[in-house]
């Protein structure tokens, strides 16, 4: 499968490896300050968090609550500045309990 624009491949891998780091100033790093991040949780519905102050503290909240997290690509498909990211996460909360979701990011 082709994939294109390795400038917007690389800024995709820098989040998510800031991400699975638990590293939120390097995943705000790569955004823009117009910021949106939608998250597949609670279902059926989803949350939306957007703005500089909203988006950094749904990261901090979130690398609190978990001990062990694991972002894995499943696949990168990029056009321009447009990608998106079939992905798998799984973690491991505070309290023992462990989850997994798998969605698609789409990222401009």
């Amino acid at each position: 499968m082709q994939r294109t624009d390795p400038a917007t491949i690389g800024i995709v891998r820098r989040y998510n490896e800031s991400f699975n780091q638990g590293e939120v100033d390097g995943v705000m790093a790569v955004m823009t300050g117009d910021r949106v991040v939608e998250t597949p949780i609670p279902p059926p519905d989803q949350s939306r968090f957007q703005g500089q102050e909203a988006v950094p503290a749904l990261w901090q909240d979130f690398s609190q609550s978990t001990s062990s997290i694991a972002f894995a690509t499943e696949d990168m498909f990029a056009s321009g500045d447009r990608c998106l990211v079939p992905w798998l996460f799984t973690r491991v909360g505070q309290d023992g309990q462990s989850g997994r979701v798998r969605s698609v990011d789409y990222s401009k």
